[in-house]
């Protein structure tokens, strides 16, 4: 059996980040029980204390991978999704507690450069968005890393409140 696009490319987000520690890290564990990839390479633990299993499951903990190869027919696609920066406004800090958020323009270009020399014939990066206009810097960032065959976002952002006096996102119109 093949395996899809979707199951390929789950981005951890703000979705899965913004209940309690304890529910996330039982939806990592429901996932890789299920074998389904989660993904977030620009998630970093800053401290220990709780965020390790989170880089762990997304592969940036310490020996782990951020990105996977897939083989289609003859092509070899590399993988790779992010996390928009500008997550921290849209959930408690809690729930951040000890992870940090690497910048994708950063980061993409020593991530894409490994896929290539691990011979991705093609490079798809998934950003998954957390405000109205990450798609423009998504944008701006993909004309700035070499290599990005294909960029995607995802998830449509809503108006969620930070929950700690932070800034709160406007709604998408």
């Amino acid at each position: 059996a093949q395996e899809g696009f979707s199951e390929a490319l789950l981005a951890l987000g703000n979705q899965e980040l913004a209940p309690r520690r304890a529910d996330t890290l039982r939806f990592i564990e429901a996932a890789t029980e299920a074998q389904l990839p989660l993904q977030a390479a620009n998630l970093r633990c800053q401290t220990p204390g709780g965020a390790e299993a989170i880089c762990d499951a997304v592969g940036t903990g310490p020996g782990g991978s951020p990105a996977r190869i897939i083989t289609r027919g003859p092509l070899r696609i590399g993988l790779l999704s992010v996390v928009d920066p500008s997550l921290p406004r849209t959930i408690a800090a809690t729930n951040l507690r000890g992870i940090a958020i690497a910048a994708p323009e950063d980061m993409l270009p020593e991530q894409v450069a490994a896929l290539r020399a691990q011979g991705a014939d093609v490079v798809i990066v998934q950003l998954h968005v957390a405000r109205p206009t990450s798609a423009s810097v998504a944008m701006a960032f993909a004309n700035e890393v070499e290599g990005i065959d294909l960029l995607v976002t995802s998830h449509s952002p809503v108006h969620r409140p930070r929950g700690e006096g932070g800034e709160d996102d406007a709604p998408a119109r």
